[in-house]
């Protein structure tokens, strides 16, 4: 009896700790091109091989603040914590944007990217369509000095207000 109390303790050990990891999201064939542009946009910055590891943390920082999606996307909303780099689908009604989360921030401080080894940054990768978003990477690369760290280049409200323009314009076009 012991054993088969001792194998059931073992097993819901196991399960509650598989229970609390977040997966990564698979990416589809339509947003992997964005996704490797926006690589292409960071190695390109941090003047790094194409081939350069990148570490990805979703699965890390996620499992540890389930509520990390909804502060990244609210970071990405504030002043200069905007899109970095941004792509668009043919139809300008999928917009792919990669946000930077600062190691100094309170969030990046909260996700702990200012361990005393080495200060990160977190670069976001969200697929937005319709007014919804889908935070689909979290890549973890080494903080730049701010001259060097990419400026947003646009504010997230701009990049909502084209979706929706899009629809308006994809709408009228029906009649």
């Amino acid at each position: 009896m012991a054993v088969i109390l001792d194998a059931l303790c073992l097993a819901l050990v196991a399960f509650s700790t598989l229970a609390a990891a977040v997966l990564q999201p698979e990416l589809t064939g339509s947003q992997t091109p964005h996704y490797e542009s926006s690589l292409n946009f960071l190695r390109n910055r941090y003047t790094v091989p194409q081939d350069y590891p990148h570490l990805e943390a979703y699965s890390h920082i996620l499992s540890g603040h389930p509520d990390g999606e909804a502060k990244a996307w609210e970071l990405a909303g504030t002043e200069n914590n905007g899109p970095v780099d941004y792509t668009m689908d043919g139809s300008e009604r999928n917009i792919f944007a990669t946000t930077r989360i600062s190691g100094n921030s309170q969030l990046g401080r909260m996700w702990n990217l200012n361990s005393r080894d080495e200060l990160s940054d977190v670069y976001a990768f969200w697929h937005i369509r319709k007014g919804k978003h889908k935070l689909l990477r979290l890549d973890k690369w080494p903080s730049l000095p701010a001259a060097q760290s990419p400026p947003q280049t646009v504010t997230l409200q701009s990049l909502l207000e084209k979706v929706d323009q899009s629809r308006l314009r994809s709408f009228i076009n029906r009649f």
